[in-house]
């Protein structure tokens, strides 16, 4: 790396890094990438985007147009499956995009922290020492963002999170500039182009361009209108096409998959994950099977840990330290984006399972903290005179090294597990429609697969919406009903109210078969 700032030199190596540790993923085998990282629901991106290389629009069993996917990693994936023939190399060119994804993250993040420190004279603020090299806070935060296992899990679940969570960096990035320079017109439309970018990524976004009017318009009095309004008509522009498909296509902007997650209101079952998703990022590197304590310790290690940073911060005068050494103007988009998705989520939707996802800016938000903080944290322990805490310390610090590498090599040499894939195949040596609620590994591999719970399907939904997913199910006829056990017996009960009777005929795993049985 010739050339180059050698400050910057480890985080091109970081970069460098997470590339490959992403993209090396795409050389196992099958079977292996059918089972980790990626999740069930990545895969209803993988078929749309095979279907959209096909020249079928936006729909993920080439029978069903859907809004339930997210469009721009959709069509950032495309190109991978029109390249071949076969989908399994569009699906492993799908790590090309998470890997670039990854790296340029952290290139941003770093960036970002770089203009964000307020330079008086005074640079090793901003650093401190570890075998014998000084390191600053930018590098600090290319290496959180490298090393940290939840962190992958979410950018690398094949997901839109990890390119919804560049934009949004990248926005932060040139909205220090707009702090730094001042408003003018390239940079509104340069901000809006991001932020109706942010919103293809991830519809959800629209309440990030809301918290980032609301927060610009109160930062300059109001001065800035005529900026931010021509920002936010360029991110309405950019996005519009979008949600002009969803209204007139689905009659709501919201998508198919939201509607589906909507129906309910767990609200107590919201707050439950919600603190232990909280406690998770609080720990900065580390995070437990959900539900593995039960619901009162949830909530009583959350707010044990937040009482805890709260001592810590106010020991050390954090928030001072904080004030005079970085400009923290820029954050105030990401908090009230942050706030504004935990409204939304707790009392207006019922997918507490994917609380940890959606609120992912949290994860953002703590992680930018965590690196500011370092150099005061790192001096803070130099200075302390219990051996304890320094022993503490070091342990915390080895305890988190070895969670990290051990689910980075687990995604590597963990055994294949995935019976949704083993499914995919099974239902494809089988004729007639296979309908699972849980459908997006198995329709990846199987064409015969259809969609039960709604997110991607629109005529099961309003099944749903209607009274129950019963009446569709007999009235499509649908050979098979597979799922996890709670899953498919509920199917099962549902289209029998409607007088299709199934009966167990195969299992897989955890899955259960049944097969329609006309008696």
């Amino acid at each position: 790396m010739r050339g180059v700032d050698r400050n910057w030199r480890p985080i091109l190596w970081l970069a460098a890094l997470g590339f490959l540790s992403r993209i090396a993923l795409a050389f196992r085998s099958e079977w292996q990438i059918a089972s980790r990282p990626y999740l069930d629901d990545a895969y209803y991106l993988f078929s749309c985007a095979r279907h959209l290389a096909l020249g079928h629009g936006f729909t993920v069993d080439g029978i069903h147009p859907t809004n339930g996917i997210q469009a721009l990693i959709c069509l950032l994936y495309a190109p991978g499956f029109w390249i071949s023939s076969d989908p399994s190399v569009g699906l492993r060119l799908t790590f090309l995009v998470g890997a670039l994804v990854q790296a340029a993250s952290t290139i941003v993040l770093a960036l970002l922290l770089k203009r964000m420190q307020k330079y008086t004279g005074e640079t090793s603020s901003f650093m401190f020492t570890m075998f014998g090299r000084r390191i600053s806070t930018p590098i600090i935060g290319a290496l959180l963002w490298t090393i940290i296992a939840p962190l992958a899990d979410q950018n690398g679940s094949g997901l839109e999170t990890g390119l919804v969570a560049l934009i949004l960096l990248t926005t932060l990035l040139y909205f220090q500039v707009v702090l730094e320079l001042g408003w003018n017109i390239s940079r509104s439309c340069l901000i809006g182009a991001a932020l109706g970018l942010m919103v293809l990524a991830r519809v959800d976004s629209a309440l990030f361009v809301l918290g980032f009017a609301l927060v610009e318009l109160w930062r300059t009095r109001m001065r800035a209108f005529g900026f931010v309004a021509i920002a936010v008509v360029v991110a309405g522009t950019i996005s519009l096409p979008w949600w002009i498909y969803s209204f007139t296509r689905f009659g709501s902007f919201m998508p198919i998959s939201g509607a589906a997650e909507s129906i309910g209101r767990p609200i107590g079952e919201n707050l439950l994950q919600t603190s232990t998703a909280l406690f998770d990022m609080l720990t900065i590197f580390f995070n437990h099977v959900y539900f593995a304590w039960p619901p009162w310790f949830e909530v009583a290690s959350f707010l044990s840990l937040c009482c805890a940073w709260m001592l810590l911060l106010q020991r050390l005068d954090a928030v001072k330290y904080l004030k005079a050494q970085f400009d923290l103007r820029v954050l105030a988009p990401l908090v009230v984006f942050s706030v504004l998705l935990l409204i939304f989520y707790n009392f207006f939707f019922s997918a507490p399972h994917f609380l940890v996802r959606y609120l992912h800016s949290f994860r953002v938000l703590i992680l930018i903290l965590a690196a500011a903080l370092t150099p005061l944290l790192a001096r803070a322990v130099r200075e302390w005179s219990s051996r304890i805490g320094k022993f503490a310390v070091v342990v915390f610090i080895l305890m988190a090294a070895y969670f990290s590498i051990y689910r980075y090599v687990n995604e590597y040499i963990a055994p294949p597990k995935s019976d949704f894939y083993r499914v995919g195949l099974w239902a494809r040596q089988h004729t007639g429609q296979v309908g699972m609620d849980q459908s997006g590994t198995a329709g990846f591999y199987a064409p015969n697969v259809i969609n039960l719970d709604g997110k991607v399907n629109r005529d099961a939904l309003a099944a749903i919406e209607a009274g129950g997913i019963g009446q569709y199910i007999a009235r499509e006829k649908i050979e098979y009903l597979a799922d996890w056990k709670p899953l498919v017996e509920r199917l099962v009960m549902d289209a029998k109210k409607y007088g299709a009777d199934y009966s167990l005929f195969d299992s897989i795993g955890y899955i259960r078969i049944y097969k329609y049985d006309p008696r």
